[in-house]
């Protein structure tokens, strides 16, 4: 898993770093689950291989920053997805998870309780990135 707000942080541009991984020709299908659009969209736009896409999965308050010569350069594309447009999926992502194949925790980055969902969705409205869990369970 590429962090591209770690990476930045410790001066290091994930783009290059994806880019190196593929020797050069780019990765050809990004999925954006996180809802972190200024921090991912900057990262896939410097790394799509020709011909790429892009999948936005996760939701996120506010406006999406693209470069849209970027993705016309490489002839690359962004397509949305909304949960149940998957037609089907939801079994398959349940069951990923329950095997183990897919920890959705890397994903969560904040824990609100229900009393405090305002602090939840300021984090969220504030761009952090990942996606903040509100549950009854936290104090």
């Amino acid at each position: 898993i590429v962090n591209p707000v770690e990476m930045s942080e410790r001066g290091e541009d994930p783009s290059e770093y994806l880019m190196d991984m593929t020797n050069g020709q780019g990765i050809l299908t990004f999925a954006e689950c996180a809802g972190a659009n200024p921090a991912t969209y900057p990262v896939m736009e410097g790394a799509l291989a020709i011909g790429g896409k892009t999948c936005q999965i996760g939701h996120r308050v506010g406006k999406t920053p693209v470069d849209m010569y970027k993705f016309m350069w490489n002839a690359a594309r962004i397509s949305g997805s909304n949960g149940q447009s998957g037609c089907g999926i939801y079994p398959d992502v349940i069951n990923l998870m329950a095997s183990g194949r897919i920890d959705m925790r890397k994903a969560i980055t904040g824990r609100v309780s229900l009393e405090n969902i305002q602090q939840g969705l300021d984090q969220s409205s504030a761009g952090a990135a990942g996606k903040i869990l509100v549950s009854t369970m936290y104090k």
